[in-house]
């Protein structure tokens, strides 16, 4: 049997054979003893991961009027864990002295791949300050066949006239002889 000896959780491996003599089909099955699991189409050696773990894949050939049928011995591969995609939704911050739960962090409105749950990795209460990014911990709800994603937002941005984020001036007003300004 021929493949490569990984696939992630969530993608297909085909499988091939070479060797043996005659003209009998091939067909593809599952081992015994493994700790992941998958299916096989029998016929193409098309392989689709169920769980996360190893996976002993055999070959039969099939006899014929000249040959007797043969078995390969198990050829052992492991699914992988996938990495989910996405990214949470959340409500930048606009003013100082707020904390992360005013953040607002969810799975709502996200883009996550699959279903799980966000949090950040500090507490809700820490304060945000301007131009500091904060992580989040994406975990998906089925664990075993995927990670758990970490990433990070800058909630508070301050800046003198960038292009991204809120821009902040300092204003300094001033009035002429006779002049005003109004309001003061």
């Amino acid at each position: 049997i021929h493949g490569k000896d990984s696939v992630v959780y969530g993608e297909k491996l085909t499988l091939t054979t070479t060797g043996g003599s005659g003209t009998g089909a091939v067909t593809y099955r599952i081992g015994e003893g493994n700790t992941g699991d998958a299916t096989i189409d029998p016929e193409t050696g098309v392989l689709t991961p169920v769980k996360v773990g190893s996976v002993s894949v055999i070959a039969t050939k099939a006899g014929d009027n000249d040959y007797n049928g043969t078995t390969s011995a198990p050829f052992v591969l492991m699914i992988k864990p996938a990495t989910p995609t996405g990214a949470p939704n959340y409500t930048r911050i606009t003013a100082s002295g707020k904390t992360l739960a005013d953040a607002a962090l969810t799975i709502e409105g996200g883009t996550f791949s699959v279903p799980g749950t966000v949090k950040w990795e500090l507490s809700e209460d820490t304060v945000v300050k301007a131009n500091t990014a904060y992580k989040w911990v994406f975990t998906p709800a089925d664990a075993v066949n995927y990670t758990t994603l970490t990433s990070e937002i800058e909630l508070y941005h301050v800046s003198s006239g960038g292009s991204s984020g809120y821009s902040y001036y300092t204003i300094k007003a001033t009035a002429g002889t006779g002049g005003s300004i109004s309001p003061s």
